[in-house]
C-alpha cells in the first residue's frame, strides 16, 4: 500500500512544481507596485531552487530499481516541507504591503494554492500538513498582528481553514487506503481465475482441440501448441497474432469467417462457430472447426475477451466432398448410372439424375412399369447388345464394356461406352445389371469429323502437284507421294529405301544432305533450289524440307519453272516502261546513283535532261489515250536516236521522260556547252510533226538540264534540280530549254512556303475580294470585275496575279475558285439592295482548271440558287488557254452554261492563236482587248490598227469590246476616238472593297 501511494504521490510532482513556480510569479510581479523588488526576487529565486531540487528528485525517482524503499516517501514529505516553508517565507513577505487589497487578494490566493495541495498530497497526511503549514501559519500570524480589524478577521479565517486542511487530509487519505486495499483483493482473484483457465486449456490440448484467447482490448490473442501443430508448425515457429490467423485463411472462406465472428461480437448470434481453411506450412489448406464465444464485455456492452477452440475437420471435409463428387457425376455429369432387373426383362429399376440431360427422361419416366431398357437402344445395335450380355452373364464376368446408341425422348440416338457390371450377393449373382453409361456423342461427332477431314486432306493431297518425300536423317528415301507421277526424276523402285547420293546428281544430293542436317539441328524450314532434265525438258524445282521428328524430315518438292520465268517477266516489268520498253524510274535512279559515283571517281561530268511534253493532257482528252500512247512510243524511239548508245532514255510516267548522259569531259563550261547542244538536238527532233494513224500532231517539248560529276549530291537531287529546271521552263511559259540554277531551289522553296500559307489563309479567312468597276462611254458603272487579294499577316495585301499561279500549281484553285464565286454572289446580292446598282452586271474570272472541271455547271446553279442572284447579271471570263484542247467540248459547256443565263468574255485577246472561224463559234457576249496594246498604240502605228481591228472584228460579231489597262486622260480620248464605249483601269478606279465600291456614285465621269 505504501509503495501505490509513493508512486502517485510522485507521478503528480510535475504538475505541482510547475503550478508552483506560476503561481509565485504572478503574485511577485502583482506586488511589484507595493513591495520592493530586491525580496520579490530574492524569494522567487527561493520557490526555483526549490522547484530544481523536487525535479531532481523526481527523475531519481523514475531510475530506480526499488521505488517500494520507505525512504523515498520521506524524502518526498521533505521536498515537500521545504516548499512548505519557501512559501511561508513568501506569504511572510507578501503580507507587508500594507494595503488591505492585496491583503485579501493574498489570502484568496493562499487559500487556492492551499485548496489544490490537498488535492494532489491528499494520499499522505504529512506530505499535506508539510506544504500547508509552513504556508499558512506566518500569514495567519501576520494577519493577526495588524491593527486593523478587517486583518484580524482575516487572520482567524486562516487559522480555521488550516484546521479544515488537517481534518479533510486525514478523510481522503483514509478513502485513499481503502481503495488500495480493495485493488490488491481483486488482483488476487485474478490469478485465481487465471490458474483456472490453465488447468481449462490443459483440459483442451488432452482431447486435441486447440484453444485460442483473444483480449479485443489489448489486441493480444493465444493460441495453443495444439493449433501451430495442426498447421504443421512447431509452436515458436508460428506468431499466435489476430493478423498471422487471419492471413492463413482461404481467400474464398476470409469474407464469410469475418463475417460470423462480428455477429456473435455483435451479439446476433449466441456461440461463435465456423468451418474454414486454413493455410498450412506445406501450402496445403487444412478444414477447421472453429467455436468460440464472448466471456466478458464493459461496462457499454462491448465484447472485451472472447475464448474457442478448434478442431481438425479435414478428413471428414474430404468424405464429404468425395459424396458430392460422386452425387454430381451422376446429377449433371456425363456419367449415368442405370440398373435393370435382367437381361430378359430389360426393367429399369434405377436411374440417376442426370437421365433427364443425358436422355430427355426423367427418372420416374425410365422406372415406369412397362419401360423396357431394350427399347431405348438403336435397331441396328440391340441384338449385338442382348447377346453380348447373355454371354457375359452365362460368363459370370464381373465387368464387361460396350459402346452402342440410345435413343433420346426427342427421338434422336447418343452414342454411349458402357462399363457393365453385374451384380451379386452372399450367395452369388442376382441377375440385376449395373451399367455406368458415358456420354460419347461428342467423341463420335469428332472422330467422324476426324475421318471426314482425313478423306478431305487425302483428296487435297491427291490433287496437289507437288512431290513429297519423307526421308531419314542420312537421306534415305523412306516413303512418297506424287500428284503429277511425271514429275518423278526416276522410278519409285529405283529410289525408294535409297540414298539421294545413288538417286540425284551429287552436286544437288550433297545441297539436299546439308539442308536435312540443318533442318534437324535447327528446328525450322529450309529451302533447296536445284534444276534437272525431266523427260528430255530442263524443270527447276524447290525442295522445301521441315521437320517432322529427331530422325526424319518431310521433303515438299515443286515445280517452279514456270513461275521463274514469271519472276523474270516481273523484274523486266519492275525495271522497264511496259508502254515504251525504256527503263523506268527504278533503274534510272540505279543507274544514276552508279554514274554519280563514277563522275566522283573519274572527275568526269554528266548530265540530266528533264523532258515534259507541253499540253499532252489536251491531246489525251481529245483524241483519247490510245494516240496519246501512240505519241510516247514514237518520242522514245525519237530520243533514243539523239542520244549514244551508252546513254540512258527512261520513262519517268505520265509525258515525262530522262536522258542520263555521261563523260562529257571534267570542265563544267565544256559539259555545260555539251548537255546544251545534246537539249537542243532533242528539242529540235521533238519538234517536228507525229504521224499518229491519220493525225498529225506537233507536240513541244520543255526541257531542264542538270550537271552532276559526284561532289556532295546524290541521285535523287540531281533529278530534283532537272525537274526544278523544267517546271521553271513550264513556268516561264513552255516549248524551251532551262539549265538549273541554284537559285531556283530558293524559288521553289518560296512557292512551297506560299502554298501552305495559302492553304492557312483559307483556313483562316483571310482570303477577301476586291471589285475594279467598269464603265461605259455615258461614264456610268455598268460591271465590277471581282479580283481576288490575299491579306498576308506579314507581307500585306497580295494581288491575284501572285495568288492564282500558286493556287493553279498547287490544285488549290478550285476550293478558292468555288469560294470566289459564292462570295462575289453574295456581294453582287447585297449591292443589288441598292436602287442604282440593281443593273450593274458582277464579272468573275474563271481559271483554265475552273473550266474544266467536272460539275462546274450543277455548282453554279447550286450557288445561284443558294443566293437567289440574276444569272443574266453574271459575266464570267475565261482566256484562250481555258479553250485550249477540244474547243467543241469547251464550246459546249459554254452553251450549257448560257443556258442557266450566265454571259462570257475572253479575257485578254489578242495575244493568243485563237482564229476568227474559233471566236465567231464561240457564245461571247463581250471582248477584253490586252492591256498591253493600248500602252503601246499611242506610240506604235502597229498596235493602234491592232486595237482598230480588235473593235472591228468584235463588233462585226455583235460583241462588246471593252478596253483593259485605261491609265490616263490621254488613252481614253484616244480610245472614244476609235469607237469604244466600254472601259477599265486605273484611270477610271483601282480595285477595291465592296464598301468602297457600292460608295462610288453610279455615273462619274472621269476626265
Amino acid at each position: 500500500m505504501e509503495t501505490e501511494k509513493t508512486r502517485y504521490l510522485y507521478e503528480g510532482l510535475p504538475a505541482t512544481t510547475a503550478v508552483s513556480i506560476g503561481a509565485a510569479a504572478i503574485l511577485g510581479l502583482i506586488h511589484l507596485p507595493v513591495l520592493p523588488a530586491l525580496p520579490l526576487l530574492g524569494w522567487f529565486c527561493l520557490v526555483l531552487l526549490v522547484a530544481l531540487l523536487r525535479g531532481r528528485l523526481w527523475l531519481a525517482f523514475r531510475r530506480t530499481d526499488t521505488p517500494e524503499h520507505p525512504v523515498w516517501l520521506w524524502r518526498f514529505r521533505a521536498s515537500t516541507l521545504a516548499a512548505g516553508i519557501g512559501w511561508g517565507i513568501g506569504c511572510t513577505l507578501l503580507t507587508q504591503s500594507g494595503d488591505l487589497s492585496f491583503q485579501a487578494f493574498l489570502a484568496f490566493a493562499i487559500a487556492g494554492i492551499t485548496a489544490g495541495a490537498i488535492i494532489a498530497l491528499a494520499t499522505d497526511r504529512l506530505s499535506t500538513l508539510f506544504l500547508v503549514a509552513p504556508m499558512l501559519v506566518p500569514l495567519a500570524i501576520a494577519l493577526l498582528l495588524q491593527d486593523g480589524a478587517l486583518s484580524v478577521m482575516a487572520g482567524l479565517i486562516v487559522c480555521l481553514f488550516l484546521l479544515f486542511v488537517f481534518v479533510s487530509a486525514s478523510r481522503i487519505q483514509a478513502s485513499f487506503n481503502e481503495n488500495i486495499r480493495l485493488r490488491v483483493q481483486a488482483e488476487a482473484q485474478h490469478t485465481t481465475i487465471q490458474d483456472n483457465e490453465l488447468r481449462w486449456r490443459f483440459a483442451l490440448e488432452g482431447s486435441n482441440q486447440g484453444l485460442w484467447d483473444w483480449n479485443i482490448v489489448t489486441g493480444q490473442t493465444y493460441h495453443s501448441p495444439r493449433w501451430a501443430l495442426m498447421l504443421g508448425y512447431a509452436p515458436e515457429e508460428i506468431s499466435p497474432s489476430l493478423d498471422a490467423w487471419e492471413a492463413r485463411l482461404h481467400p474464398d472462406d476470409r469474407d464469410r469467417v469475418l463475417k460470423d465472428l462480428q455477429r456473435h461480437l455483435d451479439g446476433l448470434a449466441p456461440i461463435y462457430e465456423s468451418e474454414y481453411r486454413l493455410r498450412c506450412k506445406d501450402g496445403r489448406y487444412l478444414w477447421i472447426l472453429d467455436q468460440g464465444q464472448v466471456i466478458s464485455r464493459d461496462s457499454q456492452g462491448r465484447p472485451t475477451r472472447v475464448i474457442g477452440v478448434n478442431k481438425d475437420i479435414h478428413r471428414r471435409k474430404e468424405a464429404e466432398r468425395q459424396l458430392r463428387e460422386e452425387r454430381r457425376l451422376f446429377a449433371t455429369g456425363p456419367v449415368m448410372l442405370i440398373i435393370w432387373e435382367s437381361v430378359e426383362t430389360g426393367r429399369i429399376l434405377y436411374a440417376s439424375d442426370n437421365a433427364l440431360d443425358l436422355l430427355g427422361y426423367a427418372p420416374d419416366e425410365l422406372r415406369t412399369p412397362g419401360f423396357c431398357f431394350d427399347d431405348l437402344i438403336h435397331p441396328e445395335d440391340r441384338a449385338r447388345i442382348l447377346k453380348e450380355h447373355r454371354e457375359h452373364m452365362e460368363a459370370d464376368t464381373t465387368q464387361f464394356e460396350q459402346s452402342y446408341r440410345l435413343r433420346h425422348k426427342s427421338g434422336h440416338y447418343r452414342w454411349f461406352y458402357d462399363f457393365t457390371r453385374p451384380e451379386r450377393n452372399d450367395t452369388g449373382p442376382t441377375g440385376r445389371l449395373r451399367g455406368y453409361l458415358f456420354d460419347q456423342t461428342r467423341i463420335k461427332e469428332v472422330e467422324a469429323a476426324l475421318a471426314k477431314s482425313e478423306r478431305y486432306n487425302r483428296a487435297l493431297l491427291e490433287a496437289m502437284p507437288d512431290l513429297m518425300f519423307r526421308m531419314s536423317h542420312d537421306g534415305r528415301y523412306l516413303d512418297w507421294h506424287a500428284g503429277q507421277k511425271s514429275l518423278l526424276y526416276k522410278s519409285p523402285e529405283s529410289f525408294l529405301h535409297k540414298n539421294v547420293s545413288d538417286v540425284l546428281p551429287l552436286e544437288i544430293a550433297v545441297r539436299l544432305l546439308d539442308a536435312i542436317r540443318r533442318v534437324l539441328a535447327e528446328d525450322r524450314m529450309h529451302f533447296v533450289e536445284y534444276t534437272l532434265d525431266v523427260s528430255g525438258d530442263r524443270r527447276t524445282f524447290e525442295a522445301r524440307l521441315v521437320k517432322l521428328n529427331d530422325w526424319e524430315v518431310m521433303s515438299v518438292i515443286r515445280d517452279v519453272t514456270e513461275q521463274k520465268q514469271a519472276n523474270e517477266r516481273i523484274a523486266q516489268m519492275a525495271f522497264y516502261d511496259a508502254l515504251t520498253q525504256l527503263p523506268n524510274r527504278r533503274m534510272l535512279l540505279d543507274r544514276l546513283d552508279k554514274a554519280v559515283v563514277s563522275g566522283k571517281r573519274s572527275g568526269q561530268y554528266g548530265a540530266l535532261l528533264f523532258m515534259d511534253l507541253d499540253r499532252f493532257k489536251a491531246l489525251n482528252d481529245t483524241y483519247g489515250h490510245s494516240t496519246g500512247d501512240l505519241l510516247l512510243q514514237q518520242v522514245g524511239q525519237r530520243l533514243k536516236t539523239c542520244v549514244r548508245e551508252m546513254d540512258t532514255v527512261a520513262r519517268l510516267g505520265g509525258d515525262e521522260f530522262i536522258v542520263m548522259v555521261e563523260n562529257l569531259g571534267s570542265q563544267e563550261e565544256e559539259a555545260l556547252k555539251m548537255a546544251r547542244d545534246i537539249g537542243d538536238k532533242i528539242f529540235n527532233a521533238m519538234g517536228r510533226p507525229y504521224i499518229l494513224n491519220t493525225l498529225e500532231h506537233v507536240a513541244t517539248p520543255s526541257i531542264g538540264i542538270s550537271l552532276f560529276s559526284g561532289h556532295a549530291v546524290s541521285a535523287e537531287e540531281v533529278l530534283q534540280q532537272a525537274d526544278m529546271a523544267m517546271y521553271e521552263i513550264k513556268r516561264q511559259g513552255r516549248n524551251g530549254i532551262r539549265v538549273f540554277e541554284p537559285s531556283m531551289q530558293s524559288s521553289l522553296e518560296t512557292r512551297s512556303i506560299m502554298v501552305h500559307e495559302l492553304h492557312q489563309a483559307m483556313i483562316n479567312r483571310h482570303l477577301t475580294l476586291y471589285y475594279q468597276p467598269q464603265y461605259d462611254h455615258h461614264g456610268r458603272i455598268r460591271a465590277a470585275e471581282a479580283l481576288l487579294r490575299w491579306r498576308h499577316p506579314r507581307q500585306g495585301l497580295i494581288s491575284a496575279a501572285q495568288v492564282i499561279s500558286v493556287a493553279e500549281e498547287s490544285g488549290l484553285m478550285l476550293s478558292i475558285g468555288q469560294w470566289i464565286m459564292e462570295q462575289g454572289f453574295q456581294d453582287m446580292k447585297r449591292w443589288c439592295e441598292h436602287r442604282d446598282w440593281s443593273n450593274v452586271v458582277l464579272a468573275i474570272n474563271l481559271s483554265p482548271r475552273q473550266f474544266r472541271q467536272p460539275g462546274l455547271e450543277a455548282m453554279m446553279t447550286e450557288a445561284i440558287e443558294k443566293t437567289g442572284v440574276d444569272p443574266h447579271r453574271i459575266r464570267l471570263e475565261v482566256n484562250e488557254e481555258s479553250l485550249d484542247g477540244d474547243m467543241g467540248e469547251a464550246i459546249a459547256r459554254m452553251q450549257r452554261l448560257r443556258a442557266c443565263g450566265l454571259r462570257f468574255s475572253l479575257d485578254d485577246f489578242g495575244i493568243g492563236k485563237l482564229s476568227v472561224g474559233d471566236l465567231r463559234r464561240l457564245p461571247l457576249d463581250q471582248i477584253k482587248v490586252h492591256e498591253s496594246f493600248l500602252h503601246r498604240a499611242l506610240d506604235h502605228e502597229d498596235d493602234a490598227s491592232l486595237m482598230r481591228a480588235a473593235l472591228s472584228l468584235g463588233e462585226g460579231l455583235g460583241l462588246e469590246v471593252l478596253a483593259e489597262g485605261v491609265e490616263t486622260p490621254e488613252q481614253k480620248a484616244f480610245l472614244e476616238d476609235l469607237g469604244y464605249r466600254a472601259f477599265q483601269g486605273y484611270l477610271f478606279g483601282r480595285p477595291m472593297s465592296w464598301g468602297e465600291l457600292v460608295g462610288l456614285p453610279i455615273a462619274s465621269r472621269p476626265s
